[in-house]
């Protein structure tokens, strides 16, 4: 019964209040970010406190991801235990959404440490896109190449290393496939 008495000592209506508040505080701060797209109504009136974004150019999972390691934010990523919805919003393809999910709990001081953490996030993704392929992968000008180690694997939040051989094509295609399109080879060899 103690959640039953702190809702009967704090009120329903300030704790939906409370809550909402932050959303809006959220969704505003998400609004301003280059590449982050929120699915939500333009008016929080009869909403509830959730949130679904998300980052242009980056796998929901990896936002996730990113956001749970390097911020100590948690979120729920994917399709919701709602595929429909996902389907319907066009999110399927992109694997989902990530989903913020604001608390009696929470904070001013978190909702913009959330903030702040998605525009990190966001700045990371552009940057990812805006490289050249020539530049994921560090090479020598000959057309053999060696990589003896590839770094920032997120979606496992792992270095990991794999062995890459050949022309300059066939070791993009060798990490893409090993990493998907963040995949960044380092310490390229020409052999």
């Amino acid at each position: 019964m103690g959640g039953q008495d702190w809702l009967d000592e704090n009120g329903i209506e300030n704790v939906y209040a409370h809550e909402m508040k932050l959303a809006k505080q959220l969704v505003e701060g998400l609004r301003q970010i280059d590449g982050v797209r929120l699915y939500c109504c333009d008016q929080l009136k009869n909403h509830l406190s959730t949130v679904l974004v998300n980052v242009q150019g980056a796998d929901p999972a990896d936002v996730g991801t990113m956001l749970d390691v390097d911020h100590d934010i948690a979120v729920r990523t994917g399709l919701h235990c709602a595929p429909l919805v996902h389907t319907q919003l066009g999110t399927v393809e992109n694997h989902g959404g990530v989903r913020f999910s604001v608390g009696a709990f929470n904070t001013e001081k978190e909702v913009a440490a959330a903030i702040h953490a998605v525009s990190e996030v966001a700045s990371w993704a552009r940057e990812r896109v805006r490289k050249p392929e020539r530049d994921r992968v560090l090479m020598a000008t000959p057309a053999t190449y060696r990589a003896d180690s590839v770094a920032l694997d997120h979606r496992f939040n792992r270095v990991r290393s794999i062995p890459v051989r050949g022309t300059r094509h066939e070791a993009v295609r060798r990490v893409q496939e090993a990493f998907g399109p963040f995949g960044v080879a380092s310490a390229c060899k020409w052999v």
